[in-house]
């Protein structure tokens, strides 16, 4: 029997693919795609800061030192009125979708009928004057049963 301690500390690891099955291949290549991946998407605020800050520094130098501050003044104003022609059309165009559903009648608060009050009440055998009864209370307890419809009025948190 050895003596302790004198086994190698660092021992080599056997890997031999033709002992492993296939299946078992496959996850261990997808779990390393899988944190190979998480690595590389938790490196993109590194990579974006470091762009930006490469952006930032060449902007500096094309637009401020190299030209002078009044290009870069020139630059800033034609900015400034191109993003105001692009808030006034969008502002113009947002007021003409306003203008429009309101002539037309607004979309959200209206309902569309499905089926006629009297049709449902027919297919499902219930009295017309019951179903509209149920129509105007907040909560409702339905039942079908052999293509027999009950309902029962329950009371509301309101009530």
């Amino acid at each position: 029997m050895e003596e302790p301690g004198s086994r190698d500390t660092n021992p080599k690891i056997i890997d031999r693919r033709d002992l492993k099955s296939r299946s078992r291949i496959v996850l261990e290549g997808l779990i390393t795609l899988a944190f190979w991946t998480g690595f590389l998407y938790l490196l993109v605020p590194v990579v974006t800061l470091f762009l930006w800050v490469f952006g930032v520094q060449i902007a500096y130098t094309e637009l401020i030192e190299t030209h002078s501050m009044v290009q870069f003044v020139k630059i800033i104003k034609s900015s400034g009125i191109m993003i105001f022609f692009i808030a006034v059309i969008i502002s113009a165009w947002s007021y003409y979708n306003y203008l429009w559903f309101r002539v037309r009648g607004e979309r959200r608060n209206s309902r569309t009928m499905i089926c006629y009050d009297e049709d449902f009440s027919a297919l499902y055998h219930l009295d017309l004057q019951t179903l509209l009864a149920a129509k105007k209370q907040d909560r409702l307890l339905v039942t079908l049963t052999g293509g027999q419809l009950e309902v029962q009025s329950l009371p509301g948190p309101h009530d």
